[in-house]
Order: C-alpha cells, then structure tokens, then sequence
C-alpha cells in the first residue's frame, strides 16, 4: 500500500479517508486500477462509485468475469463500512452474498452504491448495487463486515495480523 494512504489511514476518520480517494487527493488502493474502480462521492455510511472494466477482465464470452463483479460489489461495501469509523480502520469482508442480474461489459461505465445498513459494536451489515447506464440493476449484493484495529496497527508498523 502506498506510504500517504497509510498515513492516511492512521491519522483519519474512515470517511476523511473516503473523501479524500473521491476527490482524489490521495492514491487508492492498487486493486481499484486494475479494475478500472473509483470512488465518486462519500457520506457517512454511504459511498458511491464509478466502475469501467477494461477487457483484461472479460471472460472467454467476452463479457467481465462475475469474480470481479463481487469483488468491486466487496470493495464498495467495505468502504461503506470505512466511512463509519470514528478512525480509518480496516474492514474485513465476513460473508458477502451476491445476486447477478445482467452480464457486466468491458469498456462500459457503471454506477456502484454502497450502504450502510447496521453498524453494530462488532460488526456491520451493508448493501451495494451496480447499475448500469441506464439504471438497470445489474447485480447486487449483501455483507457482513468485521472492523479490525489490529488490521489497522499490523499495516502501519509492517507486520501481519495472526
């Protein structure tokens, strides 16, 4: 991960974080590149985002590979979760179920939303959708996410989590 948005995550609110990868005065995460990811907009509990998939994600039909639809579906739903904390803490993914409606196609710009739903002491529950241009759901999906401060202490010293 690079140094400022580390820094960036030990110093933060999670939706400082979140703001600032909308507005882009920090570089985000490496995995939001290669899925042609980026974050639009940030609220507390809400986080919208704007998904091109480039071919190298197409499967041999040519249309993206679902694998990557649940991962920008994960991705969207923990930033949700970041938004949330009173610190930028990481947020690890405890069950993510997703329902696919359309078939997703490189080249083509999609609007992701994440909620929010319950933010409990020990975890939460958040909702994402991915839309298509014209507003059609394309797939959806439910999480359970776990808040981890030890996540966030093993990235800042450069250790790992047990």
């Amino acid at each position: 991960m690079h140094k400022a948005l580390l820094d960036l995550w030990a110093s933060a609110t999670g939706l400082e974080l979140m703001q600032a990868l909308a507005e882009q005065e920090t570089s985000p995460p490496s995995q939001y590149g290669q899925v042609g990811l980026r974050v639009s907009r940030a609220a507390h509990g809400l986080v919208e985002m704007e998904w091109t998939p480039g071919e190298t994600l197409a499967n041999v039909v040519g249309t993206v590979h679902g694998g990557y639809t649940a991962m920008v579906l994960d991705e969207a739903c923990c930033s949700a979760g970041v938004s949330t904390g009173e610190r930028c803490y990481p947020v690890s993914t405890l069950n993510l179920a997703v329902d696919y409606v359309r078939a997703v196609r490189p080249g083509e710009t999609y609007a992701v939303v994440a909620e929010v739903v319950h933010s409990g002491r020990a975890r939460l529950l958040a909702n994402a959708s991915v839309r298509d241009g014209e507003g059609n759901l394309v797939a959806q999906a439910h999480a359970a996410l776990l808040p981890s401060k030890a996540q966030l202490k093993a990235a800042t010293e450069g250790t790992t989590t047990p």
